[in-house]
């Protein structure tokens, strides 16, 4: 449990210490520059991983509003995919998710908004079934540590990142590698 609260701080302090090397550039009054900023998005994307009961492949939809003018979001996703019992079974079936959070977002010193990192935290429900292994199925609340790279234009961004769920023997109960493509206004 101390590593994924040690996980959890240091995921949830990055963006906040990258968001204080945004800067606005001396041709843009800072007015200007936070009527430009994006208050909402979409995103299409996948995850690749491994959780207490698969291994797993997803295609995720999600969908979030900034909070204010600050570097807090709020959303929501949707995941749905293929699932593999692994770890020596041989049973398949499906993976699917539900989820909402918060996360910061924050400017990568020096590349004027073009990378921004993210970090944030996801509370939901996933569930596993498989219908090869006498319909067995299951399902739990999770809680999700989120973090990556958010990187392109003022509306197009490429989001890769990785997913880590905690557990409560302090041990990782799962980890995603993410990949999204989001547009942004």
């Amino acid at each position: 449990m101390k590593t994924s609260l040690l996980a959890l701080a240091l995921v949830a302090t990055l963006p906040a210490l990258a968001h204080a090397e945004d800067g606005v550039t001396a041709s843009v009054t800072p007015r200007e520059a936070i009527s430009r900023e994006a208050t909402t998005y979409v995103q299409l994307g996948g995850a690749v991983g491994a959780d207490w009961a698969a291994i797993y492949t997803a295609a995720t939809v999600e969908g979030g509003y900034r909070l204010g003018h600050s570097a807090a979001w709020l959303h929501g996703q949707v995941a749905a995919g293929a699932a593999d019992e692994g770890w020596g079974r041989s049973g398949h079936g499906t993976y699917r998710s539900l989820r909402a959070g918060v996360e910061a977002r924050g400017a990568f010193p020096g590349t004027h908004d073009l990378v921004r990192i993210y970090g944030g935290l996801d509370v939901g429900y996933d569930s596993v079934g498989f219908s090869d292994t006498m319909g067995e199925s299951a399902g739990m609340t999770v809680a999700v540590v989120r973090a990556g790279l958010d990187v392109g234009g003022a509306n197009l961004r490429f989001r890769p990142g990785f997913e880590l769920m905690p557990s409560a023997s302090d041990t990782v109960g799962g980890l995603a590698l993410t990949a999204a493509l989001a547009y942004q206004w």
